[in-house]
């Protein structure tokens, strides 16, 4: 289990990532580990530097220790990101198989009048689901895929 820990300070929280074994109270192995550390050099200058071992402090806890007690301290980026900000632009959208047998069953199920509008002509109402086919593969050989995306947002969307 990943147990994310947000300390709220005075000017600016912080938030630290722990891999938790199964079966360990992590609260618990905070506080074993934690009183293990204090009982080291570095520990006990933090400890008498302070008054206190809180949890920021906890981070200085080396790793030899945490794992002791079933805790691993995974290193992490944070980043912010604005929930409305586009991750593609127009060269991101490629014609791939799927879309397009996508796009051709939609064309062939909606009849004749939307094959003949993808087309660009009337096709005539006597062809067999054969030559559909090879007509609409056909059709899609010399269009641009900007062209094609615009069929599939008018008839797959």
């Amino acid at each position: 289990m990943i147990k994310k820990i947000t300390v709220k300070g005075e000017f600016r929280n912080r938030t630290y990532l722990y891999e938790v074994e199964d079966g360990i109270d992590f609260f618990d192995a905070v506080k074993k580990a934690s009183a293990d550390f204090v009982n080291t050099p570095d520990g006990r200058k933090i400890y008498y530097k302070k008054g206190s071992f809180s949890w920021n402090d906890f981070a200085s806890v080396p790793e030899y220790i945490c794992r002791k007690y079933g805790l691993r301290k995974l290193n992490f980026e944070e980043s912010i990101v604005k929930n409305n900000e586009s991750l593609i632009n127009e060269n991101s959208f490629v014609l791939t198989p799927l879309i397009w047998h996508e796009l051709k069953r939609t064309i062939l199920g909606l009849g004749s009048d939307v094959i003949s509008d993808f087309c660009g002509y009337e096709v005539p109402g006597y062809c067999t689901k054969t030559e559909l086919n090879i007509l609409l593969d056909k059709t899609k050989e010399s269009m641009a895929d900007d062209s094609l995306d615009f069929f599939y947002q008018k008839y797959c969307c």
